[in-house]
């Protein structure tokens, strides 16, 4: 069974973020692609910028053989209309990009990031992000709403907030109980007022916010602040982080908001766990099974990794190219053979995670005189496999060959 999926693996191989400013609208496309932005004032410029940071990964691109490895190569262009359609900022860039091997092409966690900048006045504009490959000549595009607040340089006040995580931008704001989470954002105190302080605090819904750290504003025309979040005690669901700026008096004078969401890993709960057991009982044996069972909620993420390593047909790549074929033929199962029963549980869904699609497929839904029936065929393998729906509900049975072993 196990060989077979294996096989089948190696002839298939042979053959915006939604947060901040911005609220996405549209995408089009063939490139996928991360958006992020946050308003910030530069004295250099003596006016606002938008920073615009994007991210898009190696997977989506098309890399060409150089002299110094492989590069890929990108055209990314911004533009920001009004109501009236009128055009108020834009601009283009072109970047190109060089990872040493073949191999770093193919990382699943390979991405190039990038931040730009450019002067947005104060406003709620429809905007085009578009990133488009040099060499393949795909590209993908976000319509979006972005809302560029004022930054009033006579007061104090707050840039927005950016999450970091191991010191990169991150644009999912999604993150685990393990996350080592920062977040930075700039104080404008053009008229070094002292007394000032900001304070951070995480709030989630239906529940009283956390209380927070509190730190003194440096009398500077642009102070920087980073926070390190500790989210260790908090639970899975939606949560929003508050920074606040306060007055020598204690008033309120400024606010900053951005929200997150903690996800729980699915290997310290047991019940997710325990799903994630049983649908790899075709592909499993009783003793992989079995140390899997046992291992601890702290050894299980392990266990599991160390598993798939084992199958991996191609362990010079960072893809699994069996793992990632098992689920896809499990997503598959789930879609099409759903009923009663999850797909991957049913006879039809569990004949074509562990054989793979039929060669041919005969259906008999409304013959007189017979329960609608199915004969799957597998030429190269000599198999045949009869399916009756006996209740009529669409809950094929397997009939033949009788005592076939899952």
């Amino acid at each position: 069974m196990r060989r077979g999926l294996l096989l089948c693996v190696l002839v298939l191989l042979s053959g915006v973020s939604q947060s901040g400013i911005i609220r996405s609208l549209e995408r089009h496309g063939d490139i996928d692609f991360l958006l992020d932005a946050t308003t910030v004032y530069s004295v250099a410029h003596g006016n606002q910028r938008l920073r615009i940071y994007w991210e898009v990964p190696y997977r989506e691109l098309l890399f060409v053989r150089v002299d110094s490895g492989y590069s890929a190569s990108l055209e990314i262009t911004f533009i920001a209309y009004d109501e009236s359609e009128n055009q108020v900022a834009g601009d283009s860039w072109r970047k190109s990009y060089i990872v040493p091997s073949y191999e770093s092409t193919l990382l699943q966690t390979g991405r190039f990031r990038d931040i730009f900048h450019l002067h947005v006045p104060e406003g709620i504009y429809k905007a085009k992000v578009a990133i488009r490959d040099l060499y393949s000549a795909n590209s993908g595009m976000r319509i979006m709403e972005i809302s560029v607040p004022q930054i009033d340089v006579e007061r104090v006040a707050l840039s927005e907030l950016l999450f970091k995580k191991d010191g990169i931008p991150t644009l999912t704001q999604k993150f685990n109980l393990q996350s080592k989470i920062t977040v930075v954002h700039e104080i404008y105190n053009l008229h070094g007022l002292s007394g000032y302080t900001v304070s951070a605090f995480i709030e989630s819904a239906g529940t009283d916010r956390t209380p927070g750290e509190i730190q003194p504003v440096e009398t500077d025309s642009v102070a920087t602040k980073k926070w390190e979040l500790d989210v260790s005690h908090l639970t899975a669901g939606d949560y929003q982080l508050f920074i606040h700026l306060n007055g020598g008096s204690g008033e309120l004078v400024d606010e900053k908001s951005k929200s997150f969401t903690i996800e729980i890993s699915p290997f310290l709960e047991d019940h997710s766990f325990g799903e994630m057991l049983s649908q790899l009982q075709y592909i499993a044996s009783a003793e992989e099974m079995r140390r899997l069972r046992e291992a601890s909620p702290e050894e299980r993420e392990g266990e599991w990794n160390s598993f798939w390593q084992e199958k991996d047909p191609i362990p010079s790549t960072e893809t699994n190219e069996l793992k990632e074929e098992y689920y896809r033929r499990i997503e598959y199962a789930n879609t099409h053979y759903g009923g009663i029963q999850q797909g991957w549980q049913t006879d039809r869904g569990k004949a074509y995670i562990i054989y793979g699609p039929p060669d041919e497929i005969e259906r008999h839904p409304y013959e007189l005189d017979s329960m609608p029936y199915q004969i799957w065929y597998y030429y190269s393998e000599g198999r045949k496999l009869i399916f009756v729906d006996e209740h009529g509900i669409g809950d094929y049975r397997l009939i033949l060959p009788k005592g076939e072993r899952w």
